[in-house]
């Protein structure tokens, strides 16, 4: 029986296709040729297999139980409704070519299969099930990558891969899962994939967007020295934990809305920043670098389940406890539309990070921010957080008047009273928060009403009636001792401890007490509620 004439050199392999090969040198096919060919199953032309009656799916098949490695095998078109593997013992494929596409409706692996060194011009796979290791390592896809369904009890190994288009991926995974090494020139889709397994995704190259929709990583995901260029969408996804080490080449955008992230530490690298978008996601006990400006970080909505306050003190009080303040480099790079993987998603749109315009509609933000704070304890920053959504509540009322239709009377008069509500407890309290606030404004009042009585007012002492008019008319000797008479009046009709040898005289005066005398009672009392506020904390 003639063998095939193909020989199989690694050089031309790796140069031509960027391939590792299995063996170095030059490795001759010993299969035997098929009718009317120089070259075996594995290595003749389409129209040779026609000729000789074997059909691509029956050459495929054929190579899967070789014990002996066929190296440089090539595929045109191949398509395979079902196909179980590792039937006869494990699979191993080396340098294989799977030209025009290569489309598998169900694969049911029963050993370990490994692929490896392969080209793909396209691959689709509607459902894996796999119950040994599944290896896809070191090939190269020049079309779309679609995993559709899975179903896997082994690990998963999809390493060192060159994706020159889209991954897509979707299942359920039961053991690890390993992404290293890899590149996604198209980026790469995650589409409700239960990841049961730790996932690992170091080192990988992602050269548009990556989206991760409706997962679940429950044993976390680890994206140390992952090189992404633009943006990554995490949405509606729930992650035990991440690890972020990602060295990028360009400023990134991840955003994690609707999220939940249990755990984990959020990386920053040393040239390029790394700006985070949270907006309606849920923090767990995640730790966030000191060195960084809390800028990078957006939070809107944002709910926490085991987030402390406290460990990022520092941070959060350098910008003054702005959550939702974002300052992001070159914003229009990241306010492009979504590319082609996420038409099978609805992918979260980029919001309006502009300060000025989203402070009014951020009242939630640190209302959920305040009550996390409270829930461990942390007051000092709880009270911090609520002056921040006082305010918020604050211009969001001025909004509202600003806006409100004139012609409704009602509803003016509504807004109006409740926005002057708030700016009436931001400057005498700071919304409770501040003994010191009604001990400025008391001096504040203090002041002033002594200023009127001393050049408006008259007062007895000792049975004298004393006027600025009185005292200018005299020698002016009892100048000082006037200036000195109505602060004192004005001091002790502020705080009602007794008047002794002094009296109001005249109706002006008379009115300055009331008011003084009213003001000086309510702001002694917000005093005392704002210091047993804080002396309660």
């Amino acid at each position: 029986m003639t063998e095939c004439s193909h020989e199989f050199e690694s050089t031309k392999w790796e140069h031509r296709f960027d391939l590792s090969a299995k063996y170095d040198g030059i490795k001759q096919c010993h299969q035997p040729t098929i009718k009317g060919a120089e070259k075996c199953q594995y290595h003749a032309q389409i129209d040779q297999h026609d000729d000789a009656e074997v059909t691509t799916e029956q050459a495929f098949r054929s190579l899967i139980t070789e014990s002996d490695h066929v190296l440089g095998a090539e595929f045109h078109g191949l398509t395979l409704d079902t196909i179980e593997l590792g039937t006869e013992g494990e699979v191993v494929l080396h340098n294989v070519k799977f030209l025009d596409g290569f489309e598998i409706g169900e694969l049911i692996s029963h050993d370990n299969i490994t692929i490896a060194g392969s080209l793909f011009d396209r691959l689709r796979v509607d459902r894996i099930e796999t119950t040994n290791k599944f290896d896809l390592s070191g090939n190269r896809y020049r079309g779309d990558v679609t995993i559709r369904g899975a179903d896997t009890d082994a690990p998963i190994n999809i390493n060192g891969n060159v994706f020159e288009k889209s991954f897509r991926l979707r299942g359920t995974f039961a053991d690890r899962a390993q992404f290293i090494d890899s590149t996604f020139n198209e980026g790469l889709l995650f589409n409700r994939a239960q990841f049961q397994g730790p996932v690992q995704c170091k080192r990988i190259e992602v050269g548009n967007d990556a989206y991760i929709h409706k997962c679940t990583f429950q044993e976390g995901l680890d994206l140390t020295d992952a090189d992404p260029d633009d943006r990554i969408f995490f949405s509606d996804s729930k992650l035990s934990s991440i690890k972020l080490g990602i060295e990028t080449a360009s400023a990134t955008l991840l955003l994690w809305h609707h999220t939940n992230i249990n755990g984990g530490r959020l990386g920053q690298p040393n040239d390029k920043p790394l700006y985070y978008d949270f907006t309606r996601a849920i923090l767990g006990d995640i730790q966030i670098p000191s060195n960084v400006p809390l800028t990078r970080y957006y939070f809107h909505e944002t709910e926490y389940d085991g987030f402390r306050y406290a460990n990022h003190r520092n941070t959060f009080a350098d910008e003054n406890w702005q959550l939702h303040r974002f300052e992001v480099d070159n914003m229009e790079r990241f306010e492009v539309e979504h590319s082609d993987l996420a038409s099978s998603i609805t992918p979260p749109s980029i919001p309006n990070y502009s300060y000025d315009k989203e402070l009014k509609d951020n009242e939630e933000t640190y209302l959920l921010a305040r009550q996390a704070a409270t829930d461990w304890g942390d007051n000092y920053s709880a009270s911090h957080l609520y002056l921040q959504e006082r305010t918020a509540r604050k211009l969001r009322h001025r909004h509202a008047l600003q806006t409100a239709d004139k012609l409704n009377t009602e509803s003016t008069v509504q807004n109006a009273s409740k926005y002057f509500r708030e700016v009436f407890h931001q400057w005498t309290t700071r919304y409770g928060e501040s003994p010191l606030q009604p001990i400025l404004v008391s001096i504040a009042v203090i002041v002033s009403s002594w200023l009127f009585l001393l050049y408006f007012g008259r007062i007895e002492v000792s049975g004298q009636t004393r006027s600025l008019q009185t005292v200018l008319t005299s020698d002016g000797t009892n100048y000082l001792s006037y200036l000195g008479d109505t602060l004192h009046f004005s001091i002790v009709t502020f705080a009602p401890i007794g008047y002794n040898n002094y009296a109001p005289v005249g109706s002006l005066t008379n009115a300055l007490v009331i008011i003084e005398s009213f003001t000086g009672a309510f702001l002694i009392a917000l005093f005392v509620f704002t210091l047993g506020r804080q002396v309660a904390r």
